[in-house]
């Protein structure tokens, strides 16, 4: 969409989420996104991105391909989750997406 010159500055034009919504409706009948929900996603997604990475270059942190998730040694786990609590949401649990991103 970049290259179709739907993307102006820093982000992308209304036309762009429009297709995007469609796209993803195409693919998955029983969903029903707008342009507003892909929107969304994408700030949520550019939101948590960081912190994900900032996460999977700690010491003792490691990469389950198979279950799709970061995974901490206890310790790790322990004290980085006293520092910054909102990170609880991405440890030990499946990051679905998370190679596509």
């Amino acid at each position: 969409m970049a290259r179709s010159g739907m993307k102006v500055d820093k982000s992308f034009k209304r036309q762009a989420f429009v297709e995007a919504a469609n796209l993803v409706n195409g693919r998955l009948p029983t969903t029903s996104m707008d342009a507003d929900n892909v929107e969304n996603h994408k700030r949520t997604l550019k939101q948590k991105y960081p912190e994900i990475m900032k996460l999977m270059n700690l010491s003792g942190v490691g990469w389950n391909d198979t279950e799709k998730m970061l995974v901490l040694e206890d310790e790790t786990y322990r004290t980085y989750v006293e520092g910054q609590p909102k990170a609880k949401e991405y440890l030990n649990k499946p990051i679905s997406f998370f190679e596509e991103l």
